[in-house]
């Protein structure tokens, strides 16, 4: 079996991604994007989220 040193310079190297450079994003690019609710199920629990959150928020303060 042929001999094969230490590559100590890959990318991860002990469990952690360790870059060459460090990534630079446009504004456009690191914005997370948009919340697509294409069906009716969908957007009722998402509305319904928001508003248990909002209930919720409101029951904390009305408490405290």
């Amino acid at each position: 079996m042929p001999y094969r040193p230490v590559d100590t310079g890959r990318s991860e190297h002990f469990g952690r991604r360790q870059y060459a450079s460090p990534r630079e994003f446009s504004g456009r690019k690191a914005r997370q994007g948009r919340i697509v609710l294409n069906t009716p199920l969908r957007r009722v629990v998402f509305i319904a989220g928001l508003v248990i959150a909002v209930v919720v928020v409101f029951a904390l303060a009305y408490m405290t």
